[in-house]
């Protein structure tokens, strides 16, 4: 998630999933726009800047990603003891700062070169012309001309946006939103098909759905009373407003506002906002658990709740913090690991309280069982994205930087976990940089402490040839005859030709066995007498399926990612039951044995 939340406002991180986008220049990744105005920064830390992402059909920028060019109006002034320095930015990229990608659709992260601490920089962006920072000076070049015909539009909103800031402050869960909510209308009016009327057009649009949105609007559908506008924007501002920022309110805004609170809302509002303070303090104001927490509260909050309503919105909100992906996650040993390498980063001591006594039950000590796993998830389309975690990182990479290479160093000695549905591309990449096997996340999820069995083989397969031209589509038969041959010499291994064999073989698998059935995937699944699907035999409880191409087969907990020799595969299997003999084994332990002696075969 990672990782899109169900019915909630779309976050910063959850924008990631959505880059299935459009192409300028060469770029692996999007060109962003500053938003105009003056920015200070810390000569000796990392610090933030507003910006929006303009290139929609592009890879998310993450901190991996630096931005070497820049467009002009925009300035940067350096001050020291010695007094101060003003260039172009495109002069001091790379010498004074640097500017980077920060998984975000609304922000830049901008860093010294060197870090001084007596040096500040102030960023000044004009008004008058689109400031764009991208990976290269001929993606802004190809940008410009439409930016600049559709600028108006984009500096209406900037101005809409910084009432925002002078109202409720730039930290404020308002502007944030306005952040947020605008990626949309700065991917649409940076189209080149959007004109300049297309693009003001959307930009008040914007506006009027956005004041609709936070209660702002004034007027019909959506008229609120003065205490319901005080409750709405209080709640979307994330704290109780100020006496002066309600004046502020009126002045700028020209709405009826109340100017008191009822008791029951001020109390609740405590209690909201010290649960988002402590995910904020611990996580980070834009961490994805922060930001999901505020969209669960804002996006379903209503002024016409009661106190038992407005309890169990927080109580809901709680429940429904972490991703629907986890929804299956037990209290255990190595829950706080699953949850980890969702976020691709450990959890402190101090961030395990605060979620815990969030999701109402204490999370234990992280036990290191994960930190071997990568968790990728494809996003397919025109531009794919894969995103890559672990229980230290995660990154976000476009097709065209899955490279062989990274790949197989990324995944080398680590154990190779897909979330959902991966294309027949990203399989056989996979499966040339060493991952046969994967394990399906869900399945993690539901067991990440799976317990221990003893390996039981089944073989669905014939030393007749008939039958075996049968069961394997006519494919040639000297592999299958000899594997087949081979197979029965693994103890306790199970020849079937029938589906009735087939079924008796796995009801007499006991409690303490796992049935391991190898097959053919035929048009038809298991190509019996009476063909069997692969999701009906996987249904079956202590079943594990091995076969070629299961990659698009969700049913199949480790799927495969390529074609596999039958003969090599029966032999792989016997040296892995071998080295493991009667004892109990778990699925994970014994599918890289298998790959191994697989890869030792072949």
């Amino acid at each position: 998630m990672p990782f899109l939340k169900r019915g909630r406002f779309l976050t910063a991180i959850s924008f990631v999933l959505l880059l299935t986008l459009f192409e300028t220049a060469n770029a692996q990744f999007q060109a962003m726009r500053l938003l105009s105005g003056v920015f200070e920064v810390a000569g000796n830390a990392i610090s933030q800047l507003p910006a929006a992402c303009v290139t929609e059909h592009q890879r998310l920028p993450v901190a991996r990603d630096v931005f070497t060019s820049s467009s002009d109006g925009i300035l940067v002034t350096r001050l020291d003891s010695a007094g101060q320095t003003t260039r172009p930015l495109n002069e001091v990229l790379g010498r004074w700062i640097r500017i980077k990608g920060s998984k975000s659709v609304t922000h830049v992260t901008v860093e010294p070169v060197r870090a001084e601490a007596d040096v500040r920089y102030k960023i000044s962006v004009s008004p008058s012309v689109p400031g764009v920072v991208g990976p290269t000076a001929s993606d802004i070049a190809a940008l410009m001309p439409h930016l600049i015909d559709v600028h108006s539009a984009l500096k209406e909103t900037d101005s809409f946006g910084a009432q925002i800031k002078q109202v409720f402050g730039s930290k404020s869960g308002i502007y944030r939103a306005f952040l947020n909510s605008k990626a949309d209308l700065e991917w649409d009016v940076s189209t080149p098909t959007t004109n300049r009327e297309q693009s003001i057009n959307a930009a008040r649009q914007f506006k009027d759905d956005f004041t609709e949105t936070i209660g702002l609007a004034a007027g019909a559908p959506l008229e609120y009373s003065p205490g319901e506008r005080l409750k709405m924007l209080t709640v979307n501002h994330g704290e109780i407003l100020t006496p002066l920022q309600i004046a502020k309110v009126k002045q700028v805004f020209g709405v009826k506002i109340s100017s008191s609170y009822e008791p029951t809302f001020r109390s609740w509002m405590r209690d909201y906002v010290e649960v988002r303070n402590a995910l904020s303090d611990s996580f980070g104001p834009n961490h994805e658990l922060t930001l999901t927490y505020e969209s669960l509260v804002t996006g379903l909050f209503d002024p016409s709740f009661s106190q038992g309503e407005l309890k169990e919105l927080l109580g809901s909100s709680s429940r429904e913090l972490l991703d629907p992906s986890l929804d299956q996650l037990e209290p255990g040993k190595y829950e706080t690991d699953v949850i980890a390498l969702t976020l691709g980063s450990k959890l402190s001591d101090r961030q395990r309280l605060v979620l815990g006594k969030i999701l109402g039950h204490e999370l234990s000590a992280p036990s290191g069982a994960l930190d071997n796993c990568v968790l990728l998830s494809e996003h397919a389309g025109p531009h794919s994205t894969i995103e890559v975690r672990t229980t230290q990182d995660f990154d976000v990479r476009s097709a065209d930087e899955i490279t062989a290479n990274w790949l197989r160093n990324l995944i080398a000695n680590k154990r190779v976990i897909v979330e959902g549905r991966i294309s027949k591309t990203f399989a056989g990449q996979l499966n040339d940089a060493g991952a046969k096997i994967v394990q399906r996340f869900d399945s993690l999820v539901a067991n990440p402490d799976p317990q221990p069995k003893k390996v039981r083989v089944i073989v669905v397969s014939s030393e007749d040839p008939v039958t075996a031209a049968a069961i394997f589509e006519n494919q040639a038969l000297g592999g299958v005859i000899k594997g087949t041959k081979q197979a029965r010499l693994i103890p306790d291994a199970t020849i079937v030709q029938t589906r009735s064999e087939l079924t008796t073989a796995l009801q007499s698998i006991k409690a303490d066995e796992r049935a391991l059935v190898i097959f053919h995937h035929g048009r038809k699944g298991l190509m019996l007498d009476q063909p069997m699907s692969v999701k009906e035999l996987t249904s079956t409880k202590g079943s594990d399926a091995l076969s070629c191409n299961l990659y698009d087969d969700p049913d199949v907990i480790f799927p495969t990612n390529d074609a596999l020799s039958f003969e090599t595969t029966i032999g792989a299997v016997s040296d892995s039951v071998a080295k493991f003999g009667n004892r109990p084994v778990s699925q994970t332990e014994f599918f890289e044995a298998f790959q191994q002696n697989y890869q030792r075969r072949s």
